[in-house]
């Protein structure tokens, strides 16, 4: 081993003709250069390293805020599709809800119809306004909160579910309506409702009077019509025939049963068109007017009768 004081000399011969540097230097400073010399290329190997893996992790940072940035600019845009489409939801809920008001008023107008004389009635239907229709719009621009639109948000999914309960009362509403009007339209179609003959003229009314041959007071059981020969006569509501036939008074004669428990009876007839036991609807033609029987002239004699008793036809017409 070497003292530590010992000395190594360096000679340096730039050129063949120039003098020879010599310099002497120690161990201990030439190890000290050589491992001041390796520290610094290993700290330059760290720092160049350290600035390598900066560098890619700083392209890495920017690719992650660039997808970020995306991710961010896309979520934007499905918050703002969103929010659009819960306004839109809420508008859509509050029209349904106007919507359903509307029904249930028909649904009452329905009832009130089929309760009401054709010729006093005249129902009145809101209609909406056309969302869709031409028209400037506009305003301040006033950007809702993502609380506002939570708001919002609880706020129509609390009118959808009353809207929900409210079409079933509007179902239920309506199902009643249309069994109502169903049964008033039975009842309508089994009850003497219109004229006989297209004729509108009545020669003699229903009750006492003078009668034509004997010039006696007697009591007329129905209402005369004028009808010239032939004229259609008509069924006045739906029935069964119970019987057709010939009678020195009444002429050709037909007599229906209906099953609101009422009887209607045709006299004086011409020619009966249809037979005993036939089923008939209302307006059907079930013979021609005539002459037949103890008659004057040309007419139709109408009647309707009640648990056998010959009632008055005249609030029958048209009702």
């Amino acid at each position: 081993m070497f003292r530590k004081n010992t000395k190594l000399t360096f000679l340096v011969i730039p050129d063949a003709n120039s003098a020879v540097v010599r310099f002497r230097i120690s161990k201990y400073m030439l190890y000290l250069c050589a491992a001041l010399l390796m520290l610094i290329v290993i700290c330059s190997a760290i720092i160049y390293y350290l600035r390598l893996d900066s560098v890619q992790y700083a392209k890495q940072l920017e690719a992650s805020l660039s997808q970020s940035e995306a991710l961010q600019s896309e979520q934007n845009t499905t918050i703002n599709e969103l929010h659009k489409q819960v306004v839109a939801l809420s508008d859509q809920a509050k029209q349904v809800q106007v919507k359903l008001e509307e029904m249930r008023k028909l649904g009452e107008t329905v009832i009130d119809i089929a309760n009401t004389s054709p010729k006093n009635t005249s129902p009145k239907v809101t209609a909406l306004s056309d969302s869709g229709q031409s028209g400037g719009i506009g305003g301040s621009l006033n950007e809702v909160t993502s609380e506002e639109m939570l708001q919002l948000s609880k706020e129509t999914q609390q009118l959808l579910t009353k809207l929900d309960g409210q079409m079933s009362d509007v179902k239920d509403s309506l199902i009643e309506a249309k069994a109502y009007v169903e049964r008033k339209q039975y009842e309508l179609a089994i009850t003497p409702s219109i004229w006989p003959t297209d004729s509108r003229k009545i020669t003699s009314e229903f009750g006492y009077r003078i009668d034509p041959l004997s010039r006696r007071a007697s009591f007329h059981s129905g209402l005369d019509i004028s009808a010239d020969m032939n004229t259609p006569v008509h069924a006045t509501a739906d029935g069964v025939v119970e019987s057709t036939g010939y009678d020195r008074a009444p002429g050709n004669h037909i007599i229906i049963s209906h099953a609101s428990g009422l009887k209607t009876h045709f006299m004086h007839l011409n020619k009966i068109l249809v037979q005993e036991g036939d089923v008939i609807k209302k307006g059907d033609i079930i013979a021609l007017s005539g002459n037949t029987g103890r008659s004057t002239g040309p007419h139709l004699h109408y009647e309707i009768i009640k648990d056998g008793i010959s009632i008055d036809p005249t609030p029958y017409l048209n009702n």
